[in-house]
């Protein structure tokens, strides 16, 4: 039995350096290839990861509540009817419906609470704050390889592996919102006090 699993390990290395050598041909032969590729993980990656049509009878008694999660959840205008795999559909032409498909709550969150987390840990490693900066440091260096991996290596269902830094992202902006909060909070504190001096 062992024996059997070793060969079939062999195997799947033989058969991952053929594919790496065909996909570095393809490449050179077509740059627009890995263009294309980057672009359709992009987007993929913003859509809501409940779109992964894995048991289709199972999500068709769930579609209202699922459609309903994409909505509110993650701001999805349009849902996905049929997960395209096909990287045409992912062409400059076909950029507005695919667009539709993006979870912009989602994409929203991330766009204000990475470039917090890069300001914050940047101010703290420059105020020698290691007890802010090392956590930081971890979610950022965390979400960015899970980020960066997944974009380059896992395509076709990449938005499922945010369920694994989604909490991360969310833990940066709630620390934007307490910080937004506290300086909204002092403001309007510092003018009251400086109106009855």
């Amino acid at each position: 039995m062992a024996c059997g699993r070793r060969r079939a390990n062999r195997t799947y290395v033989d058969i991952w350096g053929q594919l790496q050598s065909d996909g570095i041909a393809v490449i050179e032969a077509r740059p627009v290839v890995l263009e294309r590729a980057g672009v359709m993980a992009l987007f993929i990656f913003f859509v809501p990861s409940q779109d992964y049509p894995l048991e289709p009878q199972n999500r068709a008694r769930l579609l209202q509540f699922e459609r309903l999660s994409n909505v509110l959840e993650s701001g999805q205008i349009r849902d996905v009817a049929a997960a395209p795999r096909d990287p045409v559909l992912y062409q400059r032409a076909h950029w507005t419906e695919r667009l539709a498909e993006v979870g912009w709550l989602t994409l929203l969150v991330y766009v204000l609470a990475i470039p917090y987390g890069v300001l914050r840990t940047w101010r703290a490693v420059r105020n020698h704050n290691r007890a802010l900066a090392a956590p930081l440091i971890f979610l950022l260096v965390t979400i960015v390889y899970v980020g960066v991996s997944d974009l380059v290596a896992g395509i076709p269902d990449n938005n499922r592996y945010r369920f694994m830094i989604d909490p991360l992202v969310l833990a940066l902006l709630a620390a934007l919102l307490a910080r937004a909060g506290e300086r909204w909070r002092i403001k309007p504190l510092a003018a009251r006090s400086s109106a009855l001096s």
